[in-house]
């Protein structure tokens, strides 16, 4: 039932989080966690704000209960990113351009490999450590800072481009 709500969320904030940044004039706060412009690497943030928002909040309800919660939420995080970004390159490559429709697919099969990957993953309580979810923190705050980092000076590479 909580990867449901999980996938719900992600989704509806995820698709909120696009129009944030112009709906607040542009703000430099906002911008940290909402699309400053139409590249992949700003669009990772419409999944991973919401995945990671939910994970803490759903940290507090359910996670303790589970020896590697935050890893397994953060990998699966990673995930469905890696997904975005490989789907994007390989059918826009094949193709010549990007097709919205088939971005906002993208965008929700993501979602849903996201808390597939982890309800498969918390089911078999796999990775059971007491260092797996400091792991777990690891992942979110590098991938956090990240995002801040290239938000505020990106990289000129295509990936980070409009």
């Amino acid at each position: 039932m909580h990867e449901t709500l999980g996938f719900i969320f992600t989704l509806c904030i995820g698709i909120f989080l696009h129009y944030t940044y112009d709906i607040c004039n542009q703000n430099a706060f906002v911008a940290l966690f909402s699309p400053v412009n139409e590249g992949v690497w700003e669009h990772l943030k419409l999944i991973f704000f919401p995945a990671f928002f939910f994970s803490v909040i759903e940290y507090f309800y359910i996670g303790k209960c589970y020896c590697s919660f935050l890893f397994i939420k953060s990998i699966a995080t990673t995930l469905s990113m890696a997904f975005i970004v490989g789907s994007f390159y390989i059918y826009s490559g094949i193709i010549g351009k990007s097709i919205v429709w088939v971005d906002i697919l993208i965008f929700i099969l993501a979602c849903f490999i996201l808390y597939i990957y982890s309800y498969f993953q918390l089911k078999n309580n796999r990775f059971c450590s007491k260092y797996y979810n400091a792991y777990g923190i690891s992942i979110f705050t590098i991938l956090t800072l990240l995002f801040v980092l290239f938000t505020i000076k990106p990289p000129q590479i295509p990936l980070f481009m409009a």
